[in-house]
């Protein structure tokens, strides 16, 4: 769609984003993934150019957000519309003793400042169409 020198600059979700609470469902319930996985930025890199454009920059820049709760973290994700697109979540509710233990997890993260972690590493793209060679 890009004209040739059009530029596509855009942002995703790295390899590692939220992994405390990925890490903590792994601890309540290590049959299931609760968290999406992410790819990393050389896969990024690697399809961008296979698809013919020429990159400029894949950083990745990692965010620490600070929450006061995981659920407080949680509602945050059901508001920007996140949920599970992996094959491998489970197809049934979560039990109240699995969320409980998932909580207990992430506690043992609470900073001194008191507040939870949520690290989103966040893949930077400024990638173009090359001009069609002569």
């Amino acid at each position: 769609i890009l004209r040739p020198g059009g530029q596509l600059v855009f942002s995703i979700p790295g390899e590692k984003t939220l992994w405390e609470l990925q890490h903590s469902w792994q601890q309540a319930d290590p049959f299931h993934r609760h968290v999406n996985e992410f790819m990393p930025a050389e896969t990024v890199r690697t399809a961008l150019q296979n698809a013919g454009f020429q990159i400029n920059a894949v950083d990745v820049d990692p965010v620490v957000m600070r929450y006061n709760s995981v659920r407080e973290l949680t509602h945050e994700l059901k508001t920007l519309g996140a949920h599970i697109v992996n094959g491998e979540r489970n197809r049934q509710l979560t039990g109240k003793r699995a969320v409980a233990s998932m909580l207990q997890a992430y506690e043992q993260l609470r900073a001194v400042d008191g507040t939870l972690p949520a690290t989103w590493n966040v893949i930077c793209v400024n990638a173009c169409k090359p001009y069609a060679a002569v």
